[in-house]
C-alpha cells in the first residue's frame, strides 16, 4: 500500500524513507533505508525512479508482488561509530551520542580541526577531525545532507551512512562513492594524458591547497607545457575559452572538480589528485588518504 501527493519529481532512486505501523510494508520486513531495484509480479520491471514504481505496482492491482530490495549495512550493524554534523545540527550530536551509547556502541566524536569551529563538525572540504581518529571506528553516521556525507565517504574509506534530518532520509553513501572514483579514476588518466595543462589558483581566502609550484615542477619534467592561471570562479565558461589547454588542476576548492565533473567540458582535477598525475602516489593510495 502506498500513496503519492505534491508534485512530481524526477529521481533515480527509490527509498523507504518511512514504514506505517502495522502496514503490509511492515509485515513485509521492509526497513527504512532499504532501495526498491525492481518490483516482480507477472513480469519483473526494472525501478530507475519513481513513476517506474508505481507503473510496477499499479499493473499489479489486486495481485501478490514481490519486491526486490537492496539493503545496504545499517547503522545497528557496526560496534564503533564516528558522529559528525554539519553546523546547523550540532545540536543533534549529543542527542545522537547518547541513544547509540544506550544501544551498546562506542562512540567517537573527532576534534575541531582546520576550518572546523566544534569538535564533530565538517565542512565540505575539513575532514582532517575524521581522519585523526580514523583508526578507531567502524563506521560513519553524517547529521546533516548529501554533499557533507559524501565528503566524508570521500575523505574516510569506511562505510558512511547520512541521517538527513530535513528530508526525512537514511542511506548508505557507498554507491554515490563508487560512482565518483569511477569519474575521478577517468579525469586523472585524461589529465595525464594531456601535454599541455593549466594550473588554477584560486583567489579567495582559505582557498588554497598544496603547492602549485611542486605540482608545476613535476609535469614540466614530464615534458608538458603548464600554465598558471588565477580565478575567483572556476567554472566550464571560462575553461573552454582556453581553447589550447587540454586539462586543468585546480588547487583551490577540493570538491570543485568532484561536484562540477558533468558540467565541465574538459578533465579537472584537485590538487591531491594531481600528486596520482605526477605519480607521487598509486590510485590505491589516493583512495585510501581521502581525495579531499
Amino acid at each position: 500500500v502506498y500513496f503519492k501527493t505534491g508534485i512530481p519529481t524526477k529521481t533515480t532512486d527509490v527509498n523507504i524513507i518511512v514504514i506505517s505501523k502495522d502496514s503490509p510494508a511492515e509485515e513485509a520486513g521492509i526497513e527504512v533505508g532499504d532501495r526498491i531495484v525492481a518490483v516482480v509480479s507477472q513480469k519483473t520491471t526494472e525501478v530507475k525512479d519513481i513513476n517506474e514504481f508505481i507503473k510496477g505496482v499499479d499493473e499489479s492491482l489486486g495481485k501478490e508482488i514481490i519486491l526486490q530490495i537492496e539493503r545496504h549495512k545499517e547503522i545497528k550493524d557496526f560496534k564503533k561509530i564516528a558522529i559528525v554534523c554539519s553546523v546547523q545540527h550540532m545540536h543533534q550530536l549529543p542527542i545522537t551520542e547518547k541513544i547509540l551509547k544506550e544501544n551498546d556502541k562506542e562512540v567517537f566524536i573527532p576534534p575541531k580541526k582546520g576550518f572546523a569551529f566544534y569538535s564533530g563538525q565538517v565542512l565540505g572540504c575539513e575532514y582532517n577531525g575524521l581522519k585523526l581518529i580514523k583508526d578507531k571506528f567502524d563506521a560513519i553516521l553524517v547529521i546533516g545532507n548529501d554533499f557533507h556525507a559524501l565528503g566524508a565517504a570521500l575523505a574516510i574509506p569506511k562505510p558512511v551512512i547520512l541521517i538527513d534530518p530535513f528530508n526525512k532520509e537514511v542511506y548508505s553513501m557507498e554507491k554515490k562513492r563508487e560512482k565518483i572514483i569511477r569519474q575521478r579514476i577517468i579525469a586523472i588518466n585524461k589529465v595525464r594524458d594531456a601535454r599541455k595543462v593549466g594550473i588554477i589558483l584560486g583567489n579567495k581566502p582559505g582557498q588554497h591547497f598544496g603547492s602549485f609550484n611542486y605540482i608545476k615542477n613535476e609535469l614540466e619534467k614530464d615534458d608538458k607545457e603548464v600554465v598558471l592561471i588565477v580565478m575567483d570562479e572556476i567554472n566550464d565558461d571560462k575553461l573552454v575559452n582556453l581553447y589550447d589547454i587540454q586539462a586543468f588542476i585546480e588547487t583551490a576548492c577540493p570538491r570543485i572538480s568532484i561536484e562540477d565533473y558533468a558540467r565541465f567540458s574538459k578533465p579537472v582535477v584537485n590538487y591531491r589528485e594531481a600528486l596520482v598525475v605526477i605519480n607521487d602516489l598509486t590510485f590505491e593510495q589516493l583512495f585510501e588518504q581521502g581525495i579531499v
